[in-house]
C-alpha cells in the first residue's frame, strides 16, 4: 500500500512539474516572436526611412513628408524616433524654402504685369489680368511701392477723391453736396447658367473696364441734381411712394430714388456730363448691368442672397441703400433693392434685378421686366449710373 501510495505521488509530482513547465515555454515562445515582430518593424522603418531621403533628394518633399509621418505613427525605439523628427524638420525647412520661392516668382511675375501698366504713362487701359496681379503683389507685399503707383495711376482725373479696399478701386464725384461713388469693373467675361436652356451655359462678356455707382442714385442724389432736373417733381413723386408705402414720416434721403421717367434720367445724365467731360456719363446696358452684379458668380444669385428666405423679404416697404452685402466688385442691392433702369442705343429700356415688391425668384441676375412708365416711372424702379471714357 504504501508502495502504491509513493507510485501515485510520483505520478502525480511530474504530471505537476510537466504541467508547470508548459507556460514558461509558451511565454518563451511570445517573447521570441514580440522581438522578432519588432526587428520586423524597424526593418520597414529603415525602409520608409530610405525611401524618404531618395524622395528628399529628388525633391518630392510631399512624399518624403508622406512617408516620415507613416513612420512616426509605429512604435519606434528613441534612434528611430531622433531619425525621423530630424528628417520632418529637414522636410518643414525645405517646403518653407520652396514656398518663399515660389511666392517670389509670383510677385515678380505680378510686378512685370503692373509695371506694363503703370509705365506707359495712359497708353494702355487696366485689363482683366492686371487685378489678380494687382490683388497677389498686395497679399506678398502689400507695402510694395508699385501698389501705390497703380492706384495713383487707376484714380481717374475726373475723381475728387478715390481709393482701395478689399473690393476694389473706387472713385467719388461732388454732386452738390453729395458724393456720388463709383467701382472700377474689370474687363473680363463670366461662363454663368442660361436663361432658357437648363444645363447649357452661355458667356458674358465685357471688353472695356467702366465705373459703375457702387448703389442706385438715392434721394439725397437725386435732389442734388434736381435743381437742373425739375427739382420740385422730383420731391413730389419720392413723397407720393414714400406716402404709399406708409413711410411718409422719413426723411427719405438714403433710399433708392424712384419715379423717375427716362428722359429725366438722361437730362440728370447729361448734367454729370457738363461737370465731367473727360468722360460719358449714362445707364449701363443690360449685358454691363449683369456683368457687373455677377462680379464672377455663375448661378443667379450671389452667396448671401441665394440662402436668403423669401419669407424674410420685407415686401410692403422699401428698405434704405447699402444695407446689405455687397457684391465681389463692391456693388450694394444687386438684388431686390428696386428695378435698375438698363438703356442700349436703339432697343427698348428694360428693368433688371427686381425690387422691393418682388418675389426671391424675380430679384436674379437674369431677371429682368419691360418699363412700365417711361415718362414717369413708377415706385419700385430706380437706376445707377455708369462712367466710361470717351474712347469706348
Amino acid at each position: 500500500m504504501p508502495r502504491l501510495f509513493v507510485d501515485i505521488c510520483a505520478l502525480m509530482l511530474c504530471h505537476i512539474l510537466v504541467g508547470g513547465l508548459q507556460p514558461v515555454s509558451a511565454a518563451e515562445q511570445t517573447s521570441d516572436q514580440h522581438e522578432d515582430h519588432l526587428v520586423s518593424i524597424e526593418q520597414r522603418i529603415e525602409g520608409f526611412l530610405q525611401r524618404a531621403s531618395e524622395a528628399l533628394a529628388e525633391g518630392r518633399l510631399s512624399e518624403a513628408e508622406r512617408l516620415l509621418r507613416l513612420a512616426r505613427s509605429a512604435p519606434l525605439n528613441e534612434t528611430l524616433a531622433r531619425r525621423v523628427k530630424q528628417m520632418l524638420l529637414l522636410v518643414s525647412s525645405m517646403n518653407d524654402q520652396q514656398r518663399s520661392e515660389s511666392s517670389e516668382q509670383r510677385a515678380e511675375q505680378a510686378r512685370k504685369q503692373l509695371q506694363s501698366f503703370v509705365g506707359r504713362g495712359g497708353g494702355r487701359a487696366f485689363e482683366k489680368n492686371d487685378w489678380p496681379a494687382y490683388l497677389e503683389l498686395k497679399r506678398l507685399y502689400p507695402q510694395d511701392p508699385l501698389l501705390q503707383a497703380v492706384r495713383d495711376r487707376l484714380r481717374p482725373d475726373w475723381a475728387q477723391a478715390a481709393g482701395q479696399d478689399d473690393n476694389g478701386i473706387w472713385a467719388a464725384v461732388r454732386i452738390g453736396r453729395t458724393l456720388m461713388r463709383f467701382r472700377y469693373i474689370v474687363a473680363g467675361s463670366v461662363t454663368c447658367d442660361s436663361e432658357t436652356q437648363p444645363f447649357v451655359s452661355r458667356t458674358v462678356t465685357v471688353s472695356t473696364g467702366f465705373w459703375m455707382a457702387e448703389h442706385e442714385c438715392t434721394v439725397e442724389q437725386w435732389t442734388a441734381l434736381a435743381v437742373d432736373v425739375q427739382r420740385a417733381r422730383a420731391i413730389r413723386y419720392n413723397e407720393d411712394a414714400f406716402k404709399h408705402a406708409g413711410l411718409e414720416h422719413i426723411v427719405p434721403y438714403s433710399y433708392a430714388q424712384t419715379r423717375v421717367g427716362i428722359a429725366d434720367v438722361e437730362q440728370a445724365a447729361a448734367v454729370v456730363n457738363e461737370r465731367l467731360p473727360q468722360v460719358r456719363v449714362r445707364l449701363p446696358t443690360e449685358r454691363e448691368w449683369e456683368y457687373a452684379a455677377r462680379a464672377g458668380e455663375t448661378g443667379l444669385f450671389t452667396p448671401w442672397f441665394q440662402t436668403r428666405a423669401d419669407a424674410t423679404i420685407d415686401r410692403t416697404k422699401p428698405e434704405p441703400i447699402a444695407l446689405y452685402q455687397c457684391n465681389a466688385w463692391g456693388l450694394f442691392d444687386m438684388h431686390g433693392g428696386v428695378w435698375e433702369l438698363c438703356l442700349e442705343t436703339g432697343q427698348e429700356p428694360i428693368r433688371k434685378g427686381g425690387g422691393w415688391r418682388s418675389r426671391r425668384a424675380f430679384c436674379s441676375f437674369l431677371s429682368h421686366a419691360r418699363v412700365i412708365d417711361r415718362v414717369h416711372g413708377d415706385e419700385s424702379t430706380g437706376f445707377r449710373f455708369l462712367i466710361e471714357s470717351k474712347d469706348q
